[in-house]
């Protein structure tokens, strides 16, 4: 991968001596770090008994990923909300979920349907689910319209 990364940068004209010697390194490291979902198992999704009928609500899980299109990163922030049918996670479970499934090249909506798809399994298929994902996307803000003010949000599931 570090070759791939001096061609790369040799590609855009870099020709300085000590970026193309280390850089390479630091950037396989960054993405190894940054992709960790990839080869990084799940989280245990510890689960307990509680009351059924409650509804719980997670947010401001915060999310660093990289987006598929631009290799850029995106930020932001998660919701969660959901109606107990008598199973729930230990509370850290639900930002190791997030923090896992946004450890990997994807598209924010892909991250807002794959954290769906896994609480809708370890929660048992709640009644009510729902997932919102803000974002803040560095391939928007820094490139192209250059907009650093606009977020995306997605959402998926049913709030009542």
């Amino acid at each position: 991968m570090e070759d791939k990364i001096k061609e790369l940068l040799l590609g855009a004209g870099v020709t300085k001596k000590d970026v193309l010697l280390d850089t390479p390194r630091r950037v396989v490291k960054a993405y190894r770090e940054l992709w960790g979902g990839l080869y990084e198992p799940k989280p245990e999704l510890t689960s307990f008994s509680g009351e059924e009928g409650q509804r719980i609500t997670i947010q401001d899980i915060d999310y660093t990923s990289t987006c598929e299109h631009h290799l850029m990163l995106f930020t932001g922030r998660v919701t969660i909300s959901f109606v107990s049918n008598g199973k729930i996670l230990g509370l850290s479970k639900y930002s190791r979920l997030v923090k896992w499934c946004a450890a990997r090249p994807t598209l924010q909506e892909y991250l807002c349907s794959m954290i769906y798809s896994e609480l809708k399994e370890a929660l048992d298929d709640p009644s009510e689910l729902y997932v919102k994902v803000t974002g803040q996307h560095s391939c928007v803000s820094a490139r192209g319209i250059k907009d650093a003010c606009s977020n995306t949000t997605v959402e998926k599931g049913v709030l009542k």
